[in-house]
């Protein structure tokens, strides 16, 4: 019977199924040894907790763990430390993921060993950060190179990285392949995976027609649609920002194409991605150049100039330069006029600052009929000039 079977084969069997990948069967062999001989089905038990911790299955591990800190001599007591602080630090990993800081996730998993489901938990954040080299890493793998896992972030990662139409068909031949081989989660995230392209697909073709043939609004659903497939996909969101800018260029809609412009830069910012920075720093220079705002529009431009010592930076910048510095020469305002001194009318009239009202107005009287021009009318020149 099953309890005559001494409990190092089943030890054994778990030892080499979870070196296989195959945690579900360790699992299973090592609390079929536990519960053969307690003492000597330690060892299955610390077996089958690693396998709950890889498979995700956090309650599982922790309730063994707590098990084997309790029961287990000395001979547990390190082992049993270094898997519960792999465990907290996966759970670190799990919660960083769910605020999309996929940075910190990776740091988080930098002490936890090297086995294989701990690499596709890093390479599935490397694959939210930086697709390019995530895409580099798994490409170089030798070892689990057919994992369904590894064929899945490796297409994710390329989709993410490259939409050029050879990437795209090699993309959809590994995620058939996925298909083929699992029957898990791997399979339906990467059935998910392959709609998602084959709708860019689509959806780049018609952008194009669209945009050929000036149907502008169109067009700009089309752009919508994109951006909706794959929110993660920095590659697409740029792209189809960049193109949706220029649509709002030909529409003459400057506001909107700055903002497109604008959301283009954080995203390619925030991934610390230089490459095009300083073609939409260009384009968003010759929007504020239409809305006529110079000082926006030359700082963008010397940004750009900046990013890409190229002729043509340099010549969009010297032209900016020049028209904001004639139009500031048409909008400045004529010098006005020089004010002619104030008169001192109490010199004028020969009064005194002392005198009453009543004094001032008969002195004002005087001068009125003393200069009056019907007076000077048959007068001098000078005289008539004086009244």
């Amino acid at each position: 019977s099953e309890k005559e079977v001494p409990p190092s084969l089943f030890i054994n069997r778990a030892i080499c199924h979870y070196k296989c990948n195959e945690y579900q069967s360790a699992i299973s062999d090592g609390l079929r040894a536990a519960e053969i001989d307690c003492e000597r089905g330690l060892q299955g038990q610390y077996i089958a907790a690693r396998a709950y911790l890889l498979l995700g299955n956090m309650q599982s591990a922790n309730s063994l763990l707590k098990y084997l800190s309790k029961v287990a001599g000395s001979s547990y007591s390190h082992p049993t430390e270094c898997l519960v602080r792999t465990m907290q630090s996966i759970e670190r990993y799990h919660h960083f993921m769910l605020h999309n800081d996929y940075v910190s996730a990776i740091q988080s998993l930098r002490d936890t060993g090297a086995e294989f489901e701990i690499e596709l938990l890093r390479m599935t954040a490397k694959v939210e950060s930086d697709p390019s080299e995530a895409f580099q890493f798994l490409s170089k793998l030798t070892t689990k190179s057919d994992n369904p896992s590894v064929s899945f972030l490796k297409a994710k990662a390329l989709f993410r990285s490259a939409q050029d139409s050879l990437s795209l068909a090699t993309c959809k031949e590994l995620l058939i392949t996925c298909e083929e081989c699992s029957a898990g989660q791997v399979a339906k995230d990467a059935q998910i995976l392959r709609n998602k392209i084959t709708t860019y697909e689509k959806l780049r073709t018609r952008l194009t027609a669209e945009t050929t043939g000036r149907q502008y609004q169109k067009a700009l659903c089309s752009c919508s649609e994109i951006l909706e497939i794959d929110k993660g996909n920095n590659k697409i969101a740029t792209t189809t920002l960049t193109a949706r800018a220029n649509i709002y260029h030909s529409l003459k809609q400057y506001s909107r194409e700055i903002d497109d412009y604008s959301r283009a830069i954080l995203i390619e910012k925030n991934n610390n991605k230089n490459q095009h920075l300083y073609k939409w720093y260009l384009g968003r220079a010759t929007a504020y150049q239409a809305l006529q705002e110079w000082d926006l529009a030359i700082e963008d431009a010397e940004k750009a100039s900046q990013l890409c010592k190229s002729p043509v930076t340099r010549s969009i910048l010297l032209n900016i330069k020049l028209q904001a510095e004639s139009h500031k020469t048409r909008q400045q305002p004529p010098s006005p006029e020089p004010v002619a001194a104030k008169h001192d009318f109490y010199t004028i009239l020969g009064a005194s600052r002392s005198d009453t009202p009543s004094q001032l107005t008969a002195l004002y009287r005087k001068k009125a009929l003393q200069w009056h021009p019907d007076k000077w009318a048959s007068g001098t020149p000078e005289g008539q000039k004086n009244a």
